[in-house]
């Protein structure tokens, strides 16, 4: 899955003076370089990150999509976004994935998919942008908290009739959660598959936490440590990988795959 933020503050690749023709060209980029989903979001969602109007989020996302459509008619296309509204709208141009950074805050998100194929990504997260910080308290451990969280949500995606077939689960990597908790998380990559019989999404792609990891380096220069981990995410059964460097991704997947044939 490749990342394409249609965004001026993105915390790693937000392009202040970008058009629709560049964001053209870096979707046609990821694409070349083997993606083979394209996640699209208009809003930020790095701790501390201004909230975008619905209009504003409108803007950025639906010209796109019009546009994008006309080359690629049929391309897989993923939906950053926690705005129930601009998901109704974005539907129309053939929105396969709708990518939930709200884990489920707005439970009208199950009728778009409940009315669709849609894969929808429930990913854990409490608060937003402003709040996130501050609720990083798991009385029971990170790995636990995250477990149970994720389990009432899909109970509540359950009662609200949508297909446990369609929900792909994040475990949501700096979101509500410090540096430290992320590497616990890391570490628990492998018990992940038992836990939950969905397909798993591993984002951590240019992470802030990772400076633990790599030391205070621009967001460019934590692709490295990002598709190493990504390796280990695919190892432990993780299903789809969310990163801003495809080609790197996929040949350290690769390179994986040719050591253990």
């Amino acid at each position: 899955m490749g990342i394409l933020n249609l965004t001026p503050d993105s915390f790693s690749d937000g392009q202040v003076n970008a058009g629709i023709d560049d964001f053209l060209a870096k979707a046609a980029q990821l694409i070349s370089e083997g993606c083979a989903i394209l996640d699209v979001g208009g809003e930020s969602t790095r701790p501390d990150a201004k909230p975008v109007s619905l209009d504003e989020e409108k803007r950025r996302v639906l010209p796109f999509l019009e546009a994008f459509r006309k080359q690629y008619p049929d391309f897989p296309v993923s939906l950053d976004t926690k705005k129930y509204e601009l998901a109704k709208q974005a539907m129309p141009y053939g929105i396969q994935w709708l990518n939930d950074v709200s884990c489920f805050s707005d439970e009208r998100f199950a009728e778009l998919v409940r009315e669709s194929d849609v894969c929808y990504v429930l990913m854990h997260s409490r608060g937003d942008a402003q709040t996130m910080t501050k609720l990083t308290q798991y009385p029971q451990g990170v790995v636990e908290g995250v477990a149970l969280e994720l389990g009432l949500k899909l109970e509540r995606l359950r009662h609200c009739g949508v297909a446990m077939s369609q929900v792909v689960l994040d475990l949501g990597f700096g979101f509500a959660k410090t540096p430290e908790q992320c590497l616990e998380l890391i570490e628990s990559l492998s018990g992940w598959e038992k836990r939950f019989d969905h397909n798993l999404l591993f984002g951590i792609s240019r992470k802030r936490f990772l400076q633990g990891l790599v030391g205070e380096v621009p967001p460019l220069d934590r692709d490295d440590i990002s598709a190493r981990l990504a390796v280990r995410a695919y190892a432990a059964g993780f299903d789809i990988i969310r990163t801003h460097n495809v080609a790197l991704t996929k040949k350290y997947i690769a390179d994986y795959l040719s050591l253990h044939s």
